[in-house]
């Protein structure tokens, strides 16, 4: 029989090396005892100052501590043909134009680190999640990242390619974005938040819904799914858990009409341990956030909003002169399918067009992928 910290951490984190690699350092840092199911890392305030502010332009994603900088909406045309190309997977065929400046939004950010900083405080400053700041900054340690470091925060983003309404969640970039009604074209409008995803054992399910209920101090039942992972382990939750610290859905919750199986639906939902958010651990399929970026959906989500959940680990648009390129890892496509549909996205975009191609851009890319928006042809 597992201890209750031995369960809570083997839950969150499936997988011998993940576990051992966990564990130890929720030993190093003095983790406490009684540790919930979703405790992927070691709970611990933000240790650094707050890192410099972003630059002038920025979207507005959860940042924690401050409001972000506003823009004014720019007046653009949507120049996008969309026809459906899979339907398993959420993903289009967006052809965009050059001259377009509606498909991204934000800047990337240059951070110099503390000696306390860690990657993890930095992104979470700026709304960042685990996986995202950690393959754009793979030369550094997640833990110690070294006083005066340079570390990159990936805060620029191509837009998924999907209708521009409500919520849609791209599963290979861990990241939800909202579309409000009023302005769901301008780039400087759109909010962007971090979000964890399903565990590869109980995968977050694709498909289109809208918002049932909005469930403020919600109580936590957990999914036939999560009972009947930790029971063949011999170990048992509670039937619910109530309002409170131990809750891991947090202060807000949004239920969605997705199913996750038998009663459960799908939740967005804030946690009571944010430091694994941006990964794909959650055994439930569901999707935590940071609490704060949790609370400013919550505040604009409504009863009715619809949902999209997507899984485009390639995304590619024209921002001006310059064909960008976003790639991450994603789950379901191999490399070799990974490399076709970026060819394939590069084809549509270019037809027709003058272009210098930058061909080592793609394939650095695509051997390993950092979620960075590249530049990979330019108009001649």
């Amino acid at each position: 029989m597992l201890t209750q910290n031995q369960t809570a951490i083997r839950a969150s984190c499936t997988g011998g090396l993940r576990y051992v690699v966990l564990s130890a350092l929720m030993l190093w840092a003095g983790a406490p005892e009684a540790i919930d199911y979703r405790d992927v890392l070691f709970p611990q305030p933000i240790k650094s100052a707050p890192p410099t502010a972003a630059q002038p332009g920025t979207h507005q994603r959860g940042i924690a501590g401050r409001k972000p900088s506003r823009q004014s909406p720019a007046k653009t045309k949507q120049a996008t043909a969309l026809t459906r190309a899979d339907t398993s997977s959420g993903q289009y065929r967006r052809i965009s134009k050059p001259g377009d400046r509606d498909h991204v939004i934000g800047q990337d950010v240059l951070e110099t680190a503390l000696r306390t900083s860690t990657l993890l405080d930095i992104g979470r400053h700026y709304g960042v999640g685990y996986e995202e700041i950690s393959l754009a900054n793979q030369k550094l340690d997640m833990w110690m990242t070294g006083a005066g470091k340079q570390v990159i925060v990936p805060v620029r983003t191509i837009l998924p390619d999907t209708p521009r309404k409500g919520i849609v969640i791209n599963l290979s970039e861990r990241r939800l974005y909202y579309f409000p009604r009023t302005a769901p074209n301008s780039p400087a409008a759109i909010k962007s938040f971090a979000v964890t995803v399903g565990d590869p054992s109980t995968p977050t399910p694709l498909g289109e819904g809208r918002v049932l209920r909005r469930l403020l101090t919600p109580t936590w039942y957990p999914t036939r799914a999560l009972r009947q992972y930790l029971k063949r382990r011999g170990d048992e939750l509670p039937n619910s858990v109530g309002p409170g610290p131990d809750n891991p859905l947090g202060a807000y919750a949004l239920e969605l009409s997705i199913p996750l199986g038998g009663p459960d639906r799908m939740m967005i939902h804030s946690t009571n341990k944010p430091w694994g958010i941006g990964m794909a651990v959650d055994l439930e399929g569901r999707l935590p956030m940071f609490p704060e970026g949790m609370e400013q959906l919550f505040e604009m989500a409504s009863v009715g909003t619809p949902v999209r959940i997507v899984d485009q680990p390639v995304k590619m648009a024209w921002h001006g002169n310059e064909l960008l390129l976003e790639i991450h890892p994603g789950e379901r496509l191999n490399r070799s399918s990974l490399a076709d549909l970026a060819e394939k996205l590069y084809q549509d975009n270019t037809k027709g067009l003058a272009v210098a191609r930058d061909s080592k851009v793609m394939q650095s890319e695509l051997a390993n992928p950092t979620g960075v928006v590249r530049t990979i042809a330019k108009l001649q």
